[in-house]
């Protein structure tokens, strides 16, 4: 090959080596932020952790625009600034997280009373032989949206964003359950020993536990609240019949109460808000045999 080109051909490869290795970083983004409402404190914080591929000394400004969701639409409540200078709500200063604790007044919106949109849940369950298992149950329920657009500039004018969406509704979820219908253990403390009997009991509704936790439904002001029930095989003598389920929104902003069994807080209850659903629980080998749900053919064992 002639010299000339091999000469070519290499100082060809080392200008495109040489472009791709001091080629600089762009990286600029918000990594993670923090939206806190105490409404009993009257207080707002917002943090936003900043991340710059030239150093902190970089970054402009940060702010925070907060808006609300009403009357089919987000609603601007204003924008406010984020500090990274060991003031305002800021701990550390210059290390990229900029901060800001101010008054929650801003957050005063038109009242929307949380209530529950729909029930995702089945009627009818039916028991595993030997593994436990669990009924998966998802509510979705309307409330207050607060949508909080975080926005950081640098001194090049390159701009980076990010949104999150929070519950200004503070609403959990209640779950009482009726065992009234139930045949249960008979011998509960016994391993050994399987005998179901009609529950006969006149308890009522009981106190189960409570969903505290929510996540947003796309941008809406809806949010899903979601759990699993959890249930006993048959061969360790789970229960069958039929439970009934009441779903209660209580809403903390009225009292700072959380239902437990001693205490329904029934103070920030939001009657009009509560829906019961009925679960059948059935499984061939219970000594049962269930309506609709089990036969002759389909569990002989049952219903001879």
């Amino acid at each position: 090959m002639n010299k000339s080109l091999i000469i070519i051909f290499t100082l060809f490869i080392v200008s495109c080596v040489n472009q791709v290795t001091l080629e600089p970083s762009s990286h600029f983004e918000i990594e993670k932020v923090q939206v806190e409402v105490d409404k009993f404190e009257n207080e707002l914080f917002l943090q936003a952790d900043i991340d710059h591929w030239n150093g902190n000394e970089n970054i402009a400004s940060v702010q925070a625009e907060l808006s609300v969701y009403q009357n089919g639409g987000y609603e601007t409540l204003g924008s406010f600034v984020l500090f990274d200078n060991g003031q305002n709500g800021d701990i550390i200063p210059e290390n990229g997280i900029y901060s800001l604790l101010t008054t929650a007044e801003e957050l005063i919106v038109v009242d929307v009373e949380p209530e529950i949109k729909s029930i995702n849940m089945v009627s009818y369950y039916e028991l595993a032989q030997s593994e436990s298992d669990s009924l998966s149950i998802e509510l979705t329920v309307s409330g207050k949206s607060l949508r909080v657009i975080f926005n950081a500039d640098d001194i090049e004018g390159v701009s980076t964003q990010f949104t999150k969406y929070i519950n200004l509704s503070n609403t959990y979820i209640e779950i009482q359950i009726n065992a009234d219908g139930m045949y249960n253990d008979k011998y509960p403390e016994d391993d050994n020993i399987c005998d179901r009997e009609w529950s006969l009991s006149d308890y009522g509704f009981l106190h189960y536990f409570n969903i505290v936790a929510s996540s947003q439904l796309g941008s809406s002001n809806n949010f899903t609240y979601s759990t699993k029930i959890p249930f006993r095989p048959l061969d360790e003598c789970g229960g069958t019949g039929e439970a009934l389920f009441k779903f209660n929104v209580h809403d903390m902003d009225i009292s700072n109460c959380l239902s437990t069994e001693a205490n329904t807080c029934s103070e920030n209850l939001i009657e009009l808000s509560s829906i019961e659903r009925s679960l059948i629980i059935s499984g061939c080998g219970d000594n049962y045999c269930t309506d609709v749900y089990e036969s002759n053919t389909s569990c002989a064992e049952d219903c001879e």
